[in-house]
């Protein structure tokens, strides 16, 4: 704890070498103001997520937390233990002092000591053009880097030996008999994304504008999120979970638009048939990473989402009929559980899920009832073509019918209003 022999009040070392050069260029080659080159390139740190401090109070002796494996009665889950509940934390000097830690003690958070802040470094270059008056073609590549990302990794794994059981997990812990499960906070998670972008952008004139961007990019992380516990397979083999990251998109198009449109001169024809506008944003993407898991602690370390060995390539035809996918999108056979006491050999982030794409629809009406009192109406269609996206399929094969879908994205949804201003 902070204030024990060495360690610093803030529980870590000082970290001071936090600089953060920017760069960044404009270049007009022709001189005309109709073609650009720009290019920049930065570092920027981040702070610690100050919620994982508070994890410190789910550690003794601010709170007490017992996990018991293979209890032999739920109705005495403490056979063979003392029962400490009620729990009340020691509140004054002469209780801390005499204090005695109920072994094995649960850390629910420990701050690594050569923490430091994390920081990403960014670059992009890009070309601009101006085709025609109005619309301007824009050609860019994106870099980014993410250095000592922050995670937090189990330090106390319980090792496999003959006679290994689920119930004696604690008894064959690293750091046994004094602790169970030891969460440590710290930064040891790098990550990259590559990224070549296509960008048409028809700048609003007679009554439309219009953006689309293209972009073909891979991110690549070692865990691409931050949650309570340990989130990999094996604590002390972090290279192993290494892959594509959980967000990464391929492809991906967006599009958006706003359309005038025109209307009769007609005064009264004008009042009903004018002033309607018309506004979208489509979304076409690939589909994104998942991974197969075995279900099970194979390697009976108490931690860790564990993956099942892979004997095959268990990618199936994705051009097949909708109904085909969903009944299976891939070969399950082709994963097998790894021995006991072993991990898994199929790697993170192995298959990639289905595609998706949605239109998001609206059309606007503005009635002028007098100077100062204006009515509008607005349509608008949430999944306009009521297309139903499929979601990844079912990646546990130790659970029922792996490789199949049954969820989807949602129907269409449309609603009306009514806006009065005056």
């Amino acid at each position: 704890y902070a204030g024990d022999a060495g360690v610093p009040a803030g529980g870590t070392r000082r970290d001071m070498n936090n600089l953060a050069p920017r760069f960044g260029f404009a270049w007009s080659p022709f001189g005309q103001g109709r073609t650009s080159i720009r290019g920049a390139y930065g570092i920027f740190y981040d702070v610690p997520r100050f919620h994982e401090l508070s994890h410190f109070v789910n550690s003794p002796p601010y709170s007490l937390q017992i996990t018991v494996n293979q209890p032999q009665s739920f109705s005495e889950p403490y056979a063979g233990q003392v029962n400490p509940f009620p729990y009340a934390p020691p509140s004054t000097q002469e209780q801390r002092a005499a204090y005695q830690f109920l072994r094995p003690v649960t850390v629910g958070l420990s701050v690594d000591p050569f923490f430091a802040a994390p920081y990403v470094q960014q670059w992009n270059l890009n070309v601009q053009r101006e085709i025609v008056p109005s619309y301007v073609v824009t050609v860019a590549y994106v870099g980014t880097k993410g250095t000592r990302l922050p995670i937090r990794r189990e330090l106390n794994p319980a090792l496999y030996r003959p006679g290994a059981t689920v119930g004696n997990t604690n008894a064959r812990r690293i750091y046994s008999p004094d602790y169970a499960s030891i969460i440590s906070y710290e930064n040891v998670i790098n990550s990259t994304y590559h990224a070549l972008q296509f960008t048409l952008n028809k700048r609003f004139s007679k009554g439309f504008t219009l953006l689309a961007s293209y972009s073909y990019s891979k991110s690549i992380d070692g865990m691409s999120i931050d949650v309570d516990g340990f989130n990999g397979q094996d604590p002390m083999n972090m290279r192993a979970d290494k892959a594509l990251s959980d967000f990464d998109v391929r492809q991906r198009l967006v599009s958006s638009f706003l359309w005038e449109i025109p209307g009769p001169e007609n005064r009264i024809a004008k009042w009903v048939l004018g002033g309607w506008q018309a506004n979208g944003i489509f979304i076409g993407e690939a589909g994104s990473p998942f991974t197969v898991t075995s279900g099970q602690d194979r390697a009976l370390s108490g931690v860790g989402t564990q993956r099942p060995n892979l004997t095959g390539d268990p990618k199936l035809d994705t051009g097949r009929s909708r109904d085909e996918l969903m009944a299976l999108y891939f070969d399950p056979s082709k994963f097998i559980l790894p021995a006991a006491g072993s991990y898994g050999n199929a790697g993170r982030n192995l298959l990639v899920g289905p595609g998706s794409y949605n239109l998001d629809f609206a059309l606007f009406k503005k009635f002028a009832v007098r100077e100062r009192l204006l009515l509008q109406y607005r349509w608008e269609m949430f999944n306009t073509f009521n297309h139903a996206n499929l979601n990844n399929p079912r990646s546990n094969i130790g659970a029922a019918r792996p490789g199949q879908i049954d969820t989807t994205s949602g129907p269409r949804i449309m609603q009306m209003g009514l806006r009065l201003t005056f």
